[in-house]
């Protein structure tokens, strides 16, 4: 039996009640280990051993692992909105083929900018988005609600996300045929790009496992309208889903492709 990794929860330095609070009420919730930040001289010398979560104002909730931190943050989102508004196109928005009450699964939440990109252009509508990591759910959840957003199409946005600590899996196996209209999926990539910091932040956390043909095959059977995968060229999955009939829809700049299977 592989034995679970020990969780530490504190505060930054300097930290005032609220967020003493707010930690030790988050490390009751999970049944996680509460530190007071005094006794914790160097939180590098716990983070191979252990998932540290800090409170903080700035960042509001971060978890170091393997000398990695990983926390949320919209900037990503923000900046794809900025070139919308500007004309240019998004691959993904244009893929996935929205209308105001279309309701989404993302099936791959990650640091959620896309579910939170996404949400924007669903005034009726909603994003469903799954994460199996418990340290992903965490800080995103919190980030989440708790960011302080300076656009209010971000605030409206969040608001139209709905989180489950779930594998798609697991999800799948609960859920009706046509359940929503569209499914996204966009797992890790094969060969990372290791230029993407948010990107290799999430590895240590995230689920590396791509999906199988049976769970494409339970993608298309909850899907009423559409599939939608993002994947890089050089993934064995790109030949997979082109093998079980899905087309390319659009294609960014570099190697990787969002491919589409409707349900007609």
């Amino acid at each position: 039996m592989v034995s679970r990794k020990r969780v530490f929860v504190t505060t930054s330095h300097g930290a005032g009640k609220d967020h003493k609070e707010k930690a030790k009420a988050f490390a009751s919730e999970h049944g996680y280990d509460y530190v007071s930040r005094q006794k914790i001289e160097d939180i590098s010398r716990l983070v191979n051993d252990a998932y540290v979560y800090v409170f903080s104002k700035n960042r509001i909730l971060s978890v170091f692992h393997e000398g990695t931190e990983l926390f949320f943050h919209p900037s990503v989102a923000k900046i794809r909105m900025l070139n919308i508004q500007h004309g240019q196109p998004d691959h993904l928005i244009s893929s996935l083929s929205l209308d105001s009450t279309t309701t989404v699964l993302d099936t791959t939440l990650g640091l959620g900018t896309e579910a939170l990109l996404i949400a924007a252009f669903l005034e009726s509508g909603s994003v469903t988005a799954l994460e199996k990591s418990e340290h992903v759910y965490n800080v995103v959840r919190i980030g989440l609600e708790y960011y302080p957003y300076r656009n209010r199409w971000m605030v409206e946005a969040a608001s139209r996300i709905k989180l489950v600590r779930s594998s798609y899996k697991e999800y799948f196996a609960d859920r009706e045929d046509a359940s929503y209209d569209v499914v996204y999926c966009d797992p890790m990539f094969e060969k990372p790009k290791m230029r993407s910091s948010s990107i290799n932040a999430l590895r240590p956390f995230a689920s590396s496992h791509p999906p199988s043909e049976s769970d494409i095959v339970q993608m298309k059977r909850i899907a009423r309208k559409r599939v939608v995968f993002k994947v890089r060229e050089t993934d064995r999955l790109f030949e997979t889903l082109l093998s079980i009939g899905f087309e390319y829809e659009r294609r960014t700049s570099n190697d990787i492709f969002f491919l589409v299977a409707e349900n007609t």
